[in-house]
């Protein structure tokens, strides 16, 4: 009966401080973003929070039943990381306000800016995405608060990071601007029509570093000599100064309302560079803050 009580104590004990041991039970470390992008899924594997405004993912597919949602797991091209993208649904739309990170000198008229990449240099977990972009040995990084979306670009290539803006990207686009505010700052919107008649987004969108040069394109024309454009055709690329390996950090605040709703917003919850730290690649959802 002793040695019975005794072994009973030990178990008690073993598994006491075996629990103490281990951290705090997180449901979050099950989720799988990859769940239903295969297949009739229709869902996407990138960056977002619950009920957010903003679904920061890649776009692998252009239309067709099975791109409602811009990605497909049998994929192997992606066209660019927008905004907003739909889940689970049975008709497409979304897809605003892309971007992508590219080398060298590239064509804006058509995809030709797109590049492979391999399931295996993809990663996404809640609130987080990263994959390489085989064109160009890209590293690129994707997280979102309710209303904003950041971007990290590694580049590889010293003095030719580049960044290309695709205003007329996937639905039929009824109206669109861009302009240059800033040296490192830009804005705009699109309206667009698809499964909603009239969607409207306006952005403004940050980068880490002065804009070195840039070119904008109308209806498959290059402008000269121009901070602002319109139309329903509407792309441009930003250059950017690097040295090996330096990240480009893009943030992009979203609204459906105004330019200055979207400025509110990515002051509020983008305030400063720090507010993410993608690498620690697991987003406290709802807070806009990695987790330290």
């Amino acid at each position: 009966m002793q040695k019975t009580r005794l072994l009973v104590l030990v178990i008690l004990m073993a598994g006491h401080y075996a629990c103490r041991s281990q951290e705090p039970f997180s449901p979050v470390a099950y989720v799988n973003p990859m769940i239903g992008t295969g297949g009739h899924g229709h869902t996407f594997p990138g960056a977002c929070v619950p009920f957010g405004m903003v679904q920061l993912s890649p776009d692998t597919r252009l239309d067709g039943w099975d791109g409602c949602s811009a990605y497909h797991n049998s994929d192997s091209v992606i066209y660019g990381f927008s905004h907003t993208h739909l889940n689970g649904t049975g008709c497409s739309d979304y897809g605003d306000i892309l971007f992508m990170p590219v080398t060298g000198e590239v064509t804006l008229p058509g995809y030709g800016f797109a590049s492979p990449f391999k399931k295996s240099g993809e990663m996404a977990t809640p609130g987080y995405y990263r994959v390489l972009l085989e064109k160009y040995q890209i590293s690129a990084e994707l997280t979102a608060t309710a209303r904003c979306g950041m971007h990290r670009y590694t580049y590889t290539a010293a003095g030719q990071a580049g960044i290309v803006l695709d205003l007329k990207h996937r639905d039929k686009v009824l109206e669109s601007g861009l302009k240059i505010v800033g040296p490192d700052e830009i804005e705009g919107f699109r309206i667009s029509q698809a499964w909603a008649t009239r969607q409207m987004v306006y952005f403004v969108a940050k980068f880490s570093q002065p804009i070195a040069s840039y070119s904008i394109e109308s209806a498959d024309k290059i402008l000269k000599n121009v901070t602002e454009a319109g139309g329903d055709n509407l792309r441009a690329i930003f250059h950017f100064t690097t040295k090996y390996g330096q990240p480009v950090l893009v943030k992009v605040g979203i609204s459906a309302v105004s330019i200055e709703g979207a400025r509110r917003n990515l002051e509020a919850e983008l305030k400063s560079w720090d507010s993410i730290k993608p690498e620690k690649k697991r987003l406290l959802f709802g807070t806009g803050n990695w987790e330290r």
